[in-house]
């Protein structure tokens, strides 16, 4: 495991949405619409949305418990800010466009989405003279756990048994944690992997809490160019916070 010395950003917000094809689609054919049309259309509105990254997840191999969606959506915000902002916009006129083409390709009665807190656990330090360019592609590998009883209670540790017969072919690993677990969610805790020149079988799975029911997901990330993305001028940014406290503080 490489970078377990580096500093450890702090968590991050985000969303994170599972999407499932509608029966009739291939697999194929609901990533292509995702790719060449939901995802355009979402980003006309980006101001209104103030996405800071944007990753869809799409699933290519599973195992152990089988899932019921297609893709997984990261998309991650910065504050309260962006917050509000976000529930304003889904609950106004314009994000109607975005439903009706939400219907075109998703099973929207399996819709699933939920706010967790992102934490990495190591990365590769940016200024490792040992991490040389790689020549083999990197393979992305998300567990999803269900542990509302309480199973997990070191994900760092957890994690560590896991990625321990890979070594570093593990360039990064990450904990996202359900803000607010509900009982019968496909997922509460979701630990995510880079490996490099590793299969995700070759984690320790056995590591794993007896009973806890889990799926190791290989999936392919499409990332968004964060110069797509919103990005607030700093100035801009200060004035509307120093403009909007006051209203938090004092609602009526």
């Amino acid at each position: 495991m490489r970078g377990g010395a580096a500093a450890v950003p702090e968590p991050m917000r985000k969303k994170i949405s599972l999407k499932t094809r509608r029966p009739e689609l291939t697999q194929a054919a609901f990533r292509d619409h995702y790719e060449t049309r939901h995802v355009p259309l979402g980003l006309s509105f980006v101001d209104r949305f103030q996405w800071r990254r944007y990753v869809r997840n799409y699933v290519v191999d599973t195992i152990g418990e089988p899932v019921g969606f297609d893709a997984y959506t990261e998309f991650w915000i910065d504050d309260d800010a962006d917050e509000e902002a976000l529930a304003r916009f889904i609950a106004s006129p314009e994000f109607r466009p975005l439903d009706e083409d939400d219907r075109r390709f998703l099973d929207v009665g399996a819709r699933f989405s939920c706010d967790v807190t992102e934490t990495p656990l190591w990365h590769q330090p940016p200024g490792d003279a040992s991490r040389q360019p790689s020549p083999i592609p990197r393979v992305k590998a998300t567990l999803l756990l269900r542990s509302a009883t309480g199973a997990i209670t070191d994900g760092h540790a957890l994690a560590r048994r896991l990625a321990a017969p890979l070594g570093d072919a593990v360039v990064e690993a990450r904990i996202d944690r359900a803000l607010d677990p509900v009982a019968g969610a496909p997922f509460d805790t979701l630990l995510t992997f880079l490996l490099e020149d590793a299969r995700p079988a070759a984690l320790d799975l056995d590591a794993l809490p007896t009973a806890l029911p889990w799926s190791l997901l290989t999936v392919d990330p499409v990332e968004t160019p964060r110069d797509l993305l919103f990005e607030p001028d700093a100035t801009t940014r200060a004035e509307g916070h120093a403009a909007r406290a006051p209203t938090r503080r004092n609602p009526t």
